[in-house]
């Protein structure tokens, strides 16, 4: 019987304060390490085993920020992987961008800088490297919401490499909105001078901590339930909430469920927020990294049936990400009473996704990430703004989840023809050749025949290796010019048949003189498509100067840029063909595998 929603939130609150009491928990701080303690004593009356993995990860610290300007003095919050320093210049206001702005780089070079955030706050990390590559001297950015602190980490490189990079150049930090709206006020009152002091510390080899604890045992099958423990401020959502449900559910789970099919292993990750050694580019997620290895060093990956994560848990909505859709079908009516919305992919933010994308692992993260940009990473991620009956159906349905899935066999419960119907709906979306799309389906059709025959485990270890090659995380785009959050594409590749389809109705459109619309068209086509981490191009085309030309001579040289498009199409038609080509023969490879399971 599930407790009643006030005595959940009344036991997470009791639960909540010693965590709270800790204060910022960044990974590799002597925090981090009090939390780790906090976690063995809890876990010590419930596990059967509490293990701890020590790696090596940077440690930043911001210690002290404040700008001074009009004599007063305003209180700044360092921001992530800022270096320590003192700037004496001019101050000049940007708005989001310089570039939207009109600015040139001899207006800003040698200057501090200052933004007012998008309303996707993690672009402060775009709006840094902008100031960075217009030579200014500091970078102060206030929020785009009222009355908060702010911590986003700022990058010295546009690229998102696993390996070390470049340290952020100049100082940086973050302002209330109030204090920011202030000093616009004394900028346009001709204060434009201005100081900026900012003090942190960084250790690039701390020790970070990684703790896994079994609650149950059972075959040599495993169920991991996942949370991140590192957080900016006291951040309830992101990820003390996870936490706690984390430990609330192993708890509930230990009392009542005294015998189980599948082993439950809870772990609490290190370095999710920051942490990956060198001031590399993707310097998220990187404790779950180094947990994967641990795991393979004890030959435990191969066994590992499903990794339930929790992160940023308390929005307005309750998704989940799942990387297998066929691991949903079973379990449909219980996601279907408390989650809002089923995305059919992983998410490149979420601890989960190192094991989808690195081995094939089925994940499900429960979140609230996209309803919660205003409190993201700020002191007013509190008790005041989160979402309790967000927080409150997840608890319930985890319940439901994992008494279910510890008792089952997951490998024969997985639907995994409905991984590749999935996969069919997503390349057919855009015109590929039928080739693709028949292989495709006889792949569809051999995985029904072996599900009948009953060859679950010869399925699980297919369709992981699978997961492992066609879904892609992917960023479209420019990173200097572009602005988005990356995304998960299947076979991404076959993505060029939407640009094929945007130049054609551009092509239509200038025919007809419709120049606008044309354009509009042609603003959808991305410059670039990459795979972000190995930086990977999949594909290039700068149809901008195109763009441009339209905008200021309009049909003049119509003529001219119908023949670019034209050839544009063309050189897009060669590039599916090719992917496409690629993908058959992949998909080729699984079909001979099961050819010879059910003949």
């Amino acid at each position: 019987m599930l407790e009643s929603p006030n005595k959940i939130k009344s036991l997470i609150k009791e639960m909540c304060q010693p965590f709270i009491n800790i204060g910022e928990v960044v990974t590799g701080s002597s925090n981090e390490r009090k939390l780790i303690d906090l976690l063995k004593d809890f876990l010590n009356d419930i596990a059967e085993e509490v293990n701890v993995q020590r790696i090596s990860v940077m440690s930043w610290q911001g210690i002290h920020g404040e700008v001074a300007i009009g004599g007063e003095v305003f209180e700044a919050t360092p921001l992530p992987y800022t270096p320590s320093g003192d700037v004496d210049s001019r101050i000049i206001f940007v708005g989001n961008s310089i570039e939207e702005r009109g600015l040139s780089k001899k207006d800003v070079e040698g200057k501090i800088l200052l933004y007012e955030s998008f309303d996707d706050v993690d672009e402060i990390e775009s709006q840094y490297l902008e100031a960075v590559d217009y030579g200014a001297l500091a970078f102060i950015v206030f929020d785009k919401y009222p009355s908060r602190k702010r911590k986003i980490v700022i990058k010295g490189d546009y690229e998102y490499r696993y390996e070390p990079s470049t340290p952020p150049p100049i100082p940086a930090v973050h302002l209330r909105r109030e204090e920011g709206l202030k000093i616009l006020d004394l900028i346009s009152r001709g204060n434009n001078y201005c100081h900026i002091h900012v003090k942190s510390n960084v250790t690039l080899s701390a020790e970070g901590f990684n703790l896994e604890a079994y609650v149950t045992y059972g075959k040599d099958k495993y169920v991991l339930l996942t949370a991140h423990h590192d957080h900016w401020f006291t951040c309830l959502t992101d990820n003390i909430i996870g936490l706690l449900l984390m430990l609330i559910i192993a708890k509930n789970i230990k009392r009542t469920l005294h015998q189980t099919l599948n082993t439950l292993v809870i772990t609490s990750f290190t370095a999710e927020e920051s942490g990956a050694p060198g001031y590399a580019g993707w310097y998220w997620i990187y404790g779950s990294r180094k947990y994967i290895e641990y795991l393979d060093k004890r030959d435990m990956t191969n066994n590992i049936d499903l990794v339930i994560n929790l992160d940023a848990i308390g929005g307005e909505k309750l998704e989940v990400y799942t990387s297998n859709i066929g691991i949903i079908e079973p379990f449909r009516n219980i996601f279907e009473q408390y989650v809002d919305k089923i995305i059919p992919h992983d998410m490149p933010y979420f601890d989960s996704f190192n094991f989808s994308y690195l081995r094939g692992i089925p994940t499900i993260t429960f979140t609230s990430f996209n309803y919660i940009n205003d409190i993201y990473h700020s002191d007013v991620d509190n008790y005041d703004n989160i979402k309790w009956n967000t927080i409150i159906s997840s608890y319930q349905v985890l319940q439901k989840l994992l008494r279910n899935v510890l008792n089952k066999d997951l490998r024969k419960s997985i639907r995994y023809s409905k991984y590749i119907e999935l996969l069919y709906d997503e390349v057919t979306k855009f015109e590929v050749p039928v080739e693709l799309k028949l292989n495709i389906y006889r792949l569809y059709q051999y995985i029904k025949k072996a599900e009948e025959l009953n060859e679950y485990e010869h399925l699980f270890k297919l369709v992981n290796r699978l997961s492992k090659v066609a879904p892609k995380p992917i960023f479209e785009g420019d990173y200097r010019h572009d602005y988005g959050k990356f995304n998960v594409k299947y076979f991404p590749k076959v993505l060029t048949g939407r640009d094929i389809e945007l130049i054609e109705k551009a092509i239509k459109c200038l025919i007809h003189n419709n120049v606008d619309e044309a354009i509009d068209y042609l603003k959808k086509v991305p410059s670039k498509r990459v795979v972000p981490g190995t930086e990977h191009i999949l594909f290039s085309l700068n149809i901008k100067p195109l763009i441009s030309i339209l905008k200021v001579h309009g049909i003049k040289y119509k003529h001219l840029i119908l023949i670019k498009l034209k050839e544009a199409k063309e050189i897009l038609l060669r590039v599916l063909d090719s992917a496409c080509k690629e993908y058959i023969e992949l998909i080729n490879e699984f079909i001979k595998d099961l050819y010879e399971v059910i003949n």
